[in-house]
């Protein structure tokens, strides 16, 4: 693609070099250049992509785009701009043909519900007869394909790729799940979405964005993405959220328990097959079931529901849909052994984890027995708050890693009992062994709830990651459990 078209009004401060040059490919990661690619310089936590210009130039870059000035190198095309990553955002997605102006997005934000929600309405469109795909954790789907997902939201030069090979294939609108990471570094800057949902906001990533307040006005940034005539979904039961309609001039449609939602949950009621909930929907009464416990799962259904029927979806396709979902890799996933339970979540928040542990607290008539731990180089915060949200709804507790990365996992596990006060915990730094020790102690009645990694299939040590799935680990001590009781 010729660079002059690629760059065409964007916001440029400098330019050197010459523009009508094709550009073959464009990337931020040095490494991967070749001879007549742009390489965008993005100044990351760890790593300034301004440091590996030459080893680009090496590589034949025949353009850079950066934010600092550059000496003038003959035969290169310098580009400076304000914000690299803002520049990478509308340039990939030009570079991959614009794939994001001929689909209809629904982008879904929030702390928590953002994967289950996104599952929900995927689903629902699926049966409705939509050219559907889906972006965010654990799978980017579309059209029977399926891709491991690196990220919630995926990089700017993925992302449109992505989206590119969607609409390739006859991909027409498309659920994405937004994380306040891609809203802050830009990364979706280059989209417009059709529909805004958002879920809840409760501390989370503030290592990254500082303070709730900030936290809150990144999430905020997906109502500046909408479309003229975008719509608004939010919880309004949501502290945070709850304010939305007072902070746009869209078309706001609420959902939640409060009177004035616009989809209401008039009463419901929750067991180990699932929740059954009465929804008022602008007058009209609907009876929904969803295979999945917890009284956190209403609100995912609801806004699924809201969005459905605000797009003229029958009530038959909406309620046999929920009816039929198969459960969502690590969110509230149940593993039946005999007259006990393991429940695996990826429950990694101080809410998440309360709203957990209080769902399985009052389905459990035995004990809950707990198995948790925090990862290394993220929110230190959140570590005491979950260790004490643990011992509150836990008979007992076992302490464990997650993913460590380069923390001292005792150091992170020392920062977790720094909010326990009861003596009903222990720590065991293996997580397989900690599993085990959990299953292995397990009564009739009682539920195992391992929790903070739900779907993930690996384990992060130093720089290191290994094979590690919760579920598959549980599943193989259930077996051996069985083994040994016949």
């Amino acid at each position: 693609m010729n660079l002059r078209g690629l760059i065409k009004g964007l916001k440029i401060k400098s330019m050197r070099g010459e523009l009508d040059v094709d550009i073959k490919g464009v990337v931020e990661d040095s490494r991967l250049v070749k001879p007549g690619f742009l390489f965008v310089c993005i100044k990351g936590r760890e790593f300034d992509g301004h440091k590996f210009i030459f080893q680009a130039l090496e590589k034949g870059a025949c353009a850079i785009a950066g934010e600092e000035e550059m000496p003038e190198l003959p035969g290169i095309t310098w580009i400076r701009v304000e914000n690299t990553r803002r520049f990478l955002s509308f340039v990939a997605h030009r570079f991959f043909g614009e794939p994001g102006k001929s689909m209809k997005i629904i982008g879904i934000t929030g702390t928590n519900g953002k994967t289950t929600t996104s599952y929900l309405i995927y689903r629902i469109m699926e049966r409705a007869g939509y050219e559907v795909g889906r972006i965010g954790s654990i799978w980017y789907e579309w059209k029977g394909r399926k891709l491991p997902a690196s990220l919630t939201t995926p990089q700017s030069l993925n992302l449109f790729s992505l989206l590119s090979e969607m609409l390739q294939d006859g991909v027409k609108e498309v659920v994405m799940e937004v994380s306040s990471h891609s809203l802050s570094l830009h990364r979706v800057d280059a989209l417009r979405f059709s529909w805004a949902i958002f879920t809840n906001l409760t501390p989370d990533h503030l290592d990254f964005h500082g303070d709730m307040e900030e936290y809150f006005r990144a999430k905020l940034k997906l109502l500046d993405l909408l479309k003229e005539r975008g719509k608004v979904f939010v919880n309004i039961d949501d502290p945070k959220f709850s304010h939305i309609p007072l902070l746009t001039r869209k078309e706001v449609i609420t959902f939640g328990e409060k009177t004035e939602a616009h989809y209401r949950i008039v009463e419901w009621e929750s067991d180990w097959e699932g929740v059954k909930m009465l929804i008022s929907a602008k007058g009209e009464k609907k009876g929904i079931f969803l295979p999945f416990p917890g009284k956190f799962n209403l609100y995912n259904a609801v806004a699924a529901v809201a969005w459905a029927r605000e797009e003229e979806i029958s009530w038959k396709v909406i309620t046999e849909t929920l009816a039929n979902m198969e459960p969502v890799p690590g969110r509230f996933e149940v593993l039946k052994n005999g007259e006990m339970r393991v429940v695996v979540d990826y429950a990694h928040t101080p809410d998440a984890l309360n709203r957990l542990l209080e769902n399985v607290r009052e389905l459990t008539p035995g004990r809950v027995i707990t198995v948790f731990g925090c990862g290394g180089e993220r929110d230190r915060e959140k570590r005491p708050l979950m260790g004490k949200v643990a011992e509150v709804w836990s008979d007992w507790v076992i302490v464990t890693s997650d993913n460590p990365r380069r923390e001292d996992p005792e150091l992170i596990i020392k920062d977790i009992l720094n909010g326990m006060e009861e003596k009903n915990h222990e720590v065991l730094i293996d997580r397989e062994e900690a599993i085990r020790k959990a299953i292995g102690m397990a009564e009739e009645g009682d539920t195992v709830v391992i929790a903070g990694k739900g779907h993930e299939n690996y384990q992060i040590w130093g720089e290191t990651i290994i094979p590690f799935e919760d579920k598959l680990v549980a599943e193989n001590f259930l077996k051996e459990r069985r083994r040994l009781k016949v």
